[in-house]
């Protein structure tokens, strides 16, 4: 996961990265921000997508399947970056997420 400054625009280095085995980072889709910077990835399997094979855009995700885990990253790990590990982590089998938004106030919906 590549960090920029709020509103980067253009050809701008980014502030931290965050990558490695124990970030728990799989084929992210998506990622929201709460207000106190911490940061909420949900990311979907490899074999959940289209013919097992991944994906490289939306439409290739199969819309029946599940998410892999939201992890969730504190606002200091964050601007950190490194093999950063997850403050909290929302999945397993019986989770069936299929979403994820946070509000303002950082309520995960799910």
């Amino acid at each position: 996961m590549l960090v920029y400054a709020p509103l980067a625009y253009g050809e701008v280095a980014q502030l931290s990265t965050i990558s490695g085995p124990h970030t728990g980072l799989q084929n992210s889709l998506a990622i929201s921000v709460d207000s106190g910077g911490n940061v909420y990835t949900c990311s979907i399997s490899r074999e959940l997508t289209s013919a097992g094979k991944g994906h490289s855009t939306v439409e290739d995700i199969d819309p029946a399947a599940h998410f892999a885990p939201i992890t969730i990253y504190s606002a200091a790990a964050v601007a950190r970056g490194g093999d950063v590990v997850p403050t909290a982590t929302i999945g397993g089998p019986h989770s069936s997420l299929t979403y994820m938004a946070v509000d303002a106030s950082g309520k995960s919906m799910l």
